[in-house]
């Protein structure tokens, strides 16, 4: 352990020329041109009688804020970016809102001439886009109306009464029985009870204003 008011082994030295380089340059350029920690470039600041607490706003910022943004005059004054937000914006308002506005012109005009970029680049080697093919389709179905498929054949129609009985569907159901058995005969007519004849369902049929022509379709 070293005597009291001793520096510690472990503590590098301030060298001899650190009041000179440190002159105008920044912790981090000190830092970097000495390879210590931050701990050691404070530590020398204050040996040196350089350190003075609080540094003041430089007088020409108010001049580079005309020209430059913010982060540029931070550069330009070896100040943290960050530091010189903070500090212009609460101790000078109007220099700190004409540095962003530059700042903002700046980036626009960057803009502006990319995009001039662009345009030149995609004229001189226009975009080649070739026609796209349309997308084969596949087969066409036809497909048939669907009807019925129990009792296909006995439903349709084939005589004058199966004509008469189609036209008495508009009032009632009316089907014929061979519909379900091809065994039985007669028509069913859901207005009337029982099972209706071939004769009967035409003679209800033409009751209700059916005719029938001479080629056997209905009128």
């Amino acid at each position: 352990m070293p005597a009291l008011g001793q520096p510690s082994p472990r503590r590098r030295p301030m060298p001899d020329d650190f009041s000179r380089v440190a002159l105008g340059r920044t912790y981090k350029q000190l830092q970097a041109h000495y390879g210590v920690g931050e701990p050691a470039i404070r530590r020398w600041m204050r040996e040196s009688g350089l350190y003075v607490g609080r540094r003041e706003l430089p007088a020409i910022v108010t001049e580079l804020a005309k020209t430059m943004c913010l982060r540029e005059i931070a550069d330009a004054i070896h100040w943290k970016h960050s530091t010189l937000r903070e500090r212009l914006a609460a101790e000078m308002p109007e220099v700190h809102r004409l540095a962003v506005m530059v700042g903002r012109e700046k980036h626009y005009q960057k803009m502006i001439a990319a995009a001039k970029v662009r345009k030149e680049n995609s004229e001189r080697h226009p975009r080649i886009v070739e026609k796209r093919k349309p997308a084969a389709r596949g087969p066409r179905y036809n497909y048939t109306p669907s009807r019925a498929t129990v009792g296909t054949e006995q439903a349709m129609p084939k005589t004058t009464a199966d004509l008469a009985m189609r036209f008495l569907q508009r009032f009632a159901p009316c089907y014929p029985r061979r519909v379900f058995d091809a065994r039985y005969n007669g028509y069913i007519f859901k207005m009337r009870p029982g099972v209706l004849t071939a004769d009967e369902i035409v003679a209800e049929a033409e009751k209700r204003g059916w005719r029938v022509d001479s080629w056997g379709v209905a009128a």
